[in-house]
């Protein structure tokens, strides 16, 4: 099973790559993968969790995804607007 992590959960400019095998930074999401993590709770990784009834990740808190929203930040980067102390439990 091959898990495509957003490149926005890490604040980077790449992708992570991980499977069985290991892991590798990729520039392209068009690679063959079957699940996908973002910051997202909708995300296909909650969704696959949620058929075994397993809790989802969340990574963002509600009320930092709310404030963001209303300035109308697309993707931003989170390790430069979480503080320090949240972004790193995360």
């Amino acid at each position: 099973m091959r898990l495509l992590v957003d490149k926005f959960l890490f604040g980077r400019e790449q992708y992570l790559i991980m499977d069985g095998d290991g892991y590798s930074w990729i520039n392209d999401r068009n690679i063959d993968h079957d699940l996908f993590l973002d910051i997202n709770e909708a995300n296909t990784l909650n969704e696959y969790l949620r058929l075994y009834g397993i809790d989802p990740m969340i990574f963002i808190d509600e009320k930092y995804q709310k404030m963001l929203s209303l300035v109308g930040a697309q993707a931003p980067n989170w390790k430069h607007i979480l503080p320090t102390s949240i972004f790193s439990k995360k």
